[in-house]
């Protein structure tokens, strides 16, 4: 049932106050990417915090407090499954991460994996 299923489901289970969410397509996370949404959802009331990376919302990658499980239960009881339409509802703070835009690639074939590679090999035959 998508993402937001899966979220409900760890909301319901996971134990402590924030639960962090990244989609399994993206591997080349930043290091900083919890700390960068915990940083910025604790100087605000928002009850997450999503990345938007040169314009685009990436709400696949968010910062979640406990208590949106009882309002994402009935979201998907309303049948909607779309991720920003859910983020926008709950006022979830959207943190900027224009510096690390290729960090939010997808790799969905091997197309995608392949210009991945080719990207990552090319920079470090330039930066060597």
């Amino acid at each position: 049932q998508g993402p937001l299923a899966g979220q409900h489901a760890a909301l319901g289970t996971y134990p402590e106050a924030l639960m962090a969410s990244v989609p399994c397509d993206c591997p080349l996370l930043p290091t900083d990417l919890v700390a960068r949404l915990h940083r910025a959802l604790q100087a605000s009331k928002a009850p997450a915090a999503i990345i938007l990376a040169a314009g685009r919302l990436q709400p696949g990658f968010a910062l979640l407090r406990r208590e949106l499980a009882g309002p994402l239960e009935r979201w998907l009881a309303g049948g909607d499954r779309r991720l920003t339409a859910w983020y926008r509802s709950v006022g979830a703070l959207e943190v900027p991460f224009d510096d690390q835009t290729e960090a939010f690639a997808n790799l969905n074939s091997p197309e995608a994996l392949e210009r991945l590679e080719r990207s990552l090999c090319g920079r470090t035959a330039r930066d060597a």
